[in-house]
């Protein structure tokens, strides 16, 4: 069967564009046509003197002409806010003139075949519109706020359901089709979160070598088979969509502009490397035709030490002289990847087996205090949580403020389990925990309220993390509650990224629950809490430690905050008046630092197999 495609794209995009060409032709297993619609005419123009197999070049004007909604729009966008208001009309021009095209599938220009696009076509079947989505791992289920569902690639039929769809979407593409998210739209793309619902025979692809890209692909594992396939867990890659991918120069590359997007020596070496060359192979065949050709492949203002760089060996020194001084991957005779905190650490082994994490020395010391005051209802919930983890090397202590109900009694029955206890009148909550922490040996510490519970294999995560990666001083887990009865309630969908920066500006809550950090860290940011601080002092803690140590989140639950109506911080507005004080006075603090340390958050921590995720 004769397949149509179609895509868009300028001067800035042309290798892009070329690469994906290129690849298309290669893994295609039968005819096809491309139209290219051309955004300027010196890419119309080197596209036909290269001459490319089954691709026909369409110049943006023929779409524009007589279209007065669409050059209306084009009036109130920036140049890639129209790009993005194109796209229905694109597709609805080409179905309109070509009576031959019963499907139509968008491609943008950024793709890049690795395999055939036939499991594409059976999934849609007798389907008149296929859409995909991003699959975002946990860590970045927050960017689900720009679209679940991506461009990157469409497949509209010419029949009553497709050409519906089509049609609203240019309509609401026409009317609003900006670079922000205002009132439930993103550009062009989160029209399409209730497609499945609004249109009928709508096809959400579901194979998982399609549509791979930076924002999901640190949840799978690649190698590149014997064949020359490059696989995902087990699975062929059909497309890989380089949305983040960026040049420098033409012979440096930042594969993910992105920080946030993370990366790993196998994406590198079996996805990334092979369309390196390719673009390589692009680059040579235009400017064969064009030498001074430059357009998208310069852009030193990009450079961040942020970033990995993936550059040829001859820029070594400059990048050395520049600040770029990451440890460094030797990829093949001519290239290697300058590894920025970036580059999570490797991929767990391809085979399909669980992957338990394993201590090679003994686990360091915990020291863990346990506040309590009169929270017997909850009290032996917190101390099992704690003793079945097993753990071999923790110091338990438990300060009880005196309590009149039962909590005197449940601390005796654990006693032998306890390295410190004691129950009587004290200055409060935070003068107890100063207390334990005074008595503590541990190398590393925390606190966890009688109220709240420990989830099953924290304290290996704590004890591998800190044991594997010396740069890490605090840690979290990924936030989450418990209700009244100690059943999970809420589990955060996405792992925070916390900055000293971020915290200033009110923009990131730390979850006091499952918090650990070194003692080097405690006794340099002071070694006391603010008991002056009621309800905040954990915030006010947070704030020193942030002056010299970057917060690391793990993706995997450590300890949960139980809801329950007796609990200290439901005096919501005590709480903020004394978070607004902590903030403003570190505000000032900040301020008035010579050279304050600010550095950018870490990126999550991710554990193999998914271990510490319940």
């Amino acid at each position: 069967m004769h397949r149509y495609y179609c895509t868009y794209f300028d001067k800035n995009y042309l290798v892009k564009a070329l690469a994906m060409i290129a690849s298309l032709n290669r893994e295609s297993g039968g005819e096809f046509t491309l139209f290219a619609v051309c955004l300027d005419e010196l890419t119309r123009t080197l596209i036909k003197r290269l001459n490319l197999p089954n691709v026909v070049t369409v110049p943006l004007h023929e779409i524009e002409r007589g279209d007065a909604e669409l050059l209306a729009a084009k009036k109130t966008r920036s140049i890639v806010e129209y790009y993005w208001t194109l796209t229905p009309s694109v597709l609805l021009w080409l179905l309109n003139r070509h009576q031959e095209i019963e499907l139509l599938t968008y491609l943008d220009a950024d793709l890049y075949f690795f395999g055939s696009a036939d499991p594409i076509f059976e999934e849609l079947g007798d389907n008149s519109i296929l859409i995909h989505g991003h699959r975002f791992p946990e860590m970045l289920k927050h960017l689900e706020s720009f679209g679940k569902y991506n461009v990157g690639l469409l497949c509209f039929r010419r029949d009553s359901a497709g050409l519906e769809a089509l049609n609203w979407w240019r309509a609401r593409c026409n009317e609003w089709c900006f670079c922000k998210i205002e009132e439930g739209k993103y550009g062009d793309q989160l029209y399409l979160d209730d497609w499945p619902k609004r249109f009928r025979k709508v096809r959400v692809l579901e194979h998982i070598g399609t549509g791979v890209a930076p924002w999901n692909h640190i949840q799978y594992r690649f190698r590149t088979a014997a064949s020359g396939e490059v696989e995902i867990d087990d699975t062929t890659v059909v497309f890989y969509h380089f949305h983040s991918l960026d040049f420098v120069r033409p012979d440096l590359i930042i594969p993910a502009k992105f920080i946030l997007y993370p990366l790993r020596e196998d994406i590198v070496r079996s996805c990334i490397m092979p369309y390196l060359k390719e673009l390589g192979s692009c680059i040579a065949a235009v400017r064969a035709l064009l030498p001074n050709f430059s357009s998208g492949l310069y852009n030193d203002r990009l450079l961040a030490a942020e970033h990995t760089v993936i550059a040829a060996k001859v820029h070594a020194r400059e990048l050395a002289e520049i600040g770029i001084a990451h440890p460094k991957l030797d990829l093949d005779a001519d290239w290697e990847c300058h590894c920025s905190g970036q580059m999570s650490p490797p991929a767990p082994p391809y085979e399909r087996s669980r992957v338990e994490l394993c201590v090679k020395k003994a686990p360091p010391r915990i020291s863990l205090v346990i506040p309590s005051y009169n929270y017997g209802q909850y009290l032996e919930a917190c101390l099992d949580s704690i003793l079945s983890q097993g753990y071999q090397n923790l110091e338990l202590m438990v300060l009880d403020g005196g309590s009149t109900d039962r909590s005197p009694a449940i601390i005796e029955g654990y006693r032998k389990h306890l390295s410190y206890s004691r129950s009587r009148p004290d200055a409060g909550q935070y003068s107890a925990i100063e207390e334990g922490f005074a008595r503590g040996t541990g190398e590393l510490m925390g606190w966890l309220n009688a109220d709240d519970m420990f989830h099953p294999g924290a304290f290996q995560i704590v004890s591998e993390v800190f044991a594997g990666r010396p740069e890490v001083e605090w840690l979290a887990g990924r936030p989450n509650s418990f209700d009244e009865q100690g059943k999970q309630k809420v589990v955060l969908s996405f792992l925070p990224m916390t900055s000293r920066a971020k915290y200033l500006a009110d923009q990131e809550l730390i979850q006091q629950e499952g918090i650990f950090w070194r003692r080097g860290l405690w006794q340099r940011s002071g070694g006391y809490l603010d008991r002056e601080l009621t309800l905040a002092a954990d915030l006010e803690l947070w704030a020193r430690f942030l002056r010299s140590a970057r917060l690391f989140c793990v993706d995997g639950l450590i300890a949960g905050f139980r809801d329950h109506p007796l609990q200290k911080s439901k005096d919501k507005a005590a709480y903020t008046a004394q978070a607004n004080l902590v903030l403003e006075r570190e505000r000032k603090i900040f301020a008035g630092e010579a050279h304050p340390f600010s550095p950018p958050a870490p990126l999550p921590i991710l554990l193999p197999g998914g271990v510490g995720i319940s």
